[in-house]
């Protein structure tokens, strides 16, 4: 799953006419070296220079759920920054890019030279919208546009070559921070809403700080119960988001830097000087007779301290936030709510920490931190420097709860089937189960009358990015134990990957992808954690691979005496062989008789229903009729007894 980048400069031809050939040159390369800072900078590797264009990718080498928004921010700072260059040449006419983005699965390798390949509609897809777009544009598809979150798009039909019924694209202009309050009912959580209900009052009654650490895998519902406490606090209670807006690896504290912003009434397009006003009269209003030295500090949120002291930077940086803190929570209580802690870096872990432990005076705060489960298993002492602590672990729905959820997500569109089907996938994860959802809402049912079962590219961006931040050991092993319908146990799981033990499925469990088959029996056995998480785990594995694995647990299957079993694995090895090569009919040819045995099988012992399935799907797998031969009066026959 990846987002791939194409920008050009536009009238490069022109340019060249224009200019001497040096200087031409010489702007080009300026620009490639202007776009690769803003694509390194937000975690996008620059691939390809063409010409006068920049093909880069995000989701490489490791997958992130936030790839296409990156890449979205990277567009349009890529785009102001050549303006920003055009202006420092001095070009009568100004220097503009056109952009285009798209978000897909692609096939990554290395040519013989050892340069990294990206192929698959994705990236055709992307270089159409790039030349599709207007002067300045950045135009992203359709799936970019549903994991971002576009303020005022403008949406347009591209016609692009190769593409018979076009593209949807979209033109962005901006980015908007997510709305805090959802307008699907808040369902579970009592318990922990109770908590933290209790430990806003304790801070701000007793003027003890209280920090409360929540943390769960993604989608679990931490930021919707952050946004609970946060709708529901008195009017009196201050709130204050420490969410990282620079989007990049380096800005250490720029969560503390956006709630200053905040406070500070500082907007995105401020200059030096009026920032340094801001925080002037911030610093007047929270620190009294200290306001120039706590201007001082942090200004160096900002960067406006020149010859700064690199020691003494990081204590003097925690030391204003919290003189501005002290001085808010003071009177009135404080709510922080620190967003994805488990990403940040150590001097800022260090600061919330410190938020929680009294200082001279009150501090009626109450500090949230949302984490996933890794900042524990990093930071084991994580909470424990003095103050008052509590550990919120989040756990998946209830089945009740999910499906309740799912109800109020349809909106009376979902009706109970289809709500315990969404519940079940799902596997109690609160995202997993609004995103389905808002998937199968609009979808128009098939020919057979059903749904569509994709996941939701929200979804498979989320449970991707969680699978390549695995050890590639156990990325490797869940993805061979995907091939698995059901459950298997370590003998089965030998026959796919003959170096797997079980302290390795142990640590599986432990990173929540399998889990122990309850069903009773011998031989203990295990299946990945629900279907959505095996649907995506699954779709990473090559489909090369795929047909090796489904051929090797059906000879497996075979020799054990289970032929109807065997069938299925066939089938799917079959349809990865006609992704490959469907002028090689081998395997599907295979997969069709044993289907055809297993419907003979079915048939024999009574099952009816099972029978008629494994012969339309053999008839299926046959191909056009032409190829049917003598399966015809067999396979037909048996599937529609009446005929």
């Amino acid at each position: 799953m990846v987002t791939v980048l194409f920008t050009d400069l536009v009238d490069s031809t022109g340019l060249a006419q224009r200019f001497d050939a040096e200087r031409a040159r010489d702007l080009l390369g300026r620009f490639f070296d202007a776009a690769s800072e803003e694509l390194i900078a937000l975690r996008g590797r620059p691939e390809k220079f063409i010409g006068d264009a920049v093909m880069a990718v995000f989701g490489l080498p490791h997958v992130h759920e936030d790839d296409a928004l990156r890449a979205v921010r990277a567009g349009l700072a890529i785009r102001e920054r050549v303006r920003r260059l055009g202006e420092a040449l001095g070009l009568v006419e100004p220097l503009e890019v056109r952009t285009g983005i798209e978000t897909g699965e692609a096939a990554v390798g290395r040519s013989p030279t050892g340069q990294l390949l990206v192929t698959g509609p994705v990236v055709n897809v992307a270089a159409r919208l790039q030349s599709a777009a207007q002067v300045g544009q950045v135009l992203v598809g359709q799936t970019t546009y549903l994991l971002t979150n576009v303020a005022d798009a403008r949406r347009r039909r591209v016609r692009a070559k190769g593409f018979e019924t076009g593209l949807e694209a979209f033109a962005v202009e901006d980015l908007t921070p997510r709305s805090a309050r959802r307008t699907i009912p808040f369902v579970g959580r009592a318990g922990e809403q109770a908590i933290l209900g209790q430990s806003l009052g304790m801070a701000s009654t007793t003027g003890r700080p209280v920090l409360v650490t929540v943390a769960g895998e993604a989608g679990i519902g931490k930021s919707r119960l952050a946004d609970e406490l946060a709708a529901g606090v008195s009017a009196a209670v201050l709130i204050l988001r420490g969410q990282s807006r620079a989007q990049t690896d380096t800005a250490t504290f720029s969560p503390a830097a956006a709630i200053i912003g905040d406070v500070a009434g500082i907007r995105p397009r401020d200059d030096a000087d009026v920032i340094r006003r801001r925080l002037r009269e911030l610093a007047e209003r929270t620190s009294g007779e200290g306001a120039t030295r706590a201007t001082q500090r942090l200004s160096l949120l900002f960067g406006l301290t020149e010859n700064r002291d690199e020691t003494a930077f990081v204590p003097e940086v925690q030391a204003g936030f919290i003189s501005v803190i002290d001085g808010l929570a003071r009177d009135h209580p404080v709510l922080l709510i620190f967003e994805d802690v488990h990403t940040l870096k150590a001097p800022m872990l260090d600061l919330i920490e410190r938020l929680a432990v009294r200082g001279l005076g009150p501090r009626r705060a109450l500090v949230v931190a949302l984490t996933r489960n890794e900042l524990l298993e990093e930071r084991p002492t994580w909470g424990g420097a003095g103050g008052n602590s509590v550990l919120i672990r989040l756990e998946s729905l209830s089945r009740d709860e999910s499906v309740q959820l799912a109800r109020h997500a349809g909106g009376g569109r979902i009706d109970e089937v289809e709500a315990m089907e969404i519940a079940e996938r799902a596997g109690g994860n609160p995202f997993f189960i609004i995103e389905t959802t808002g998937m199968l809402m609009p979808a128009v049912a098939g020919a057979d009358g059903h749904r569509a079962r994709t996941v939701p590219p929200t979804v498979q961006a989320v449970v991707s990015a969680r699978l390549d931040a695995m050890p590639a050991r156990l990325r490797d092993l869940a993805r061979h134990a995907s091939v698995f319908r059901y459950a298997f146990d370590l003998s089965e799981l030998a026959v796919v990957d003959p170096a797997a033990t079980a302290e390795e499925l142990q640590q599986l469990e432990d990173c929540e992808v399998i889990v122990r088959d309850p069903q009773p029996g011998e031989q203990q056995r295990w299946r990945l954690r629900h279907s959505t998480l095996k649907d995506v785990v699954y779709a990473s594995l090559p489909k090369r691979e795929r047909l090796r694995l489904h051929q090797l647990v059906a000879g497996f299957l075979l020799d054990a005496g289970h032929p109807s079993y065997a069938a299925d694995h066939l089938e799917l090895a079959a349809f990865a062989a006609i992704d490959l090569d469907p002028n090689d009919r081998s395997v599907p040819d295979r997969a069709a008789d044993a289907l055809l045995k297993a419907g003979d099988r079915a048939r024999r012992r009574m099952e009816s229903r099972s029978a008629i399935d494994r012969y339309e799907r053999a008839l299926a797998m046959a191909g056009p009729e032409e190829r049917w031969q003598a399966r015809v009066p067999r396979g037909h026959a048996r599937a529609h007894p009446s005929r």
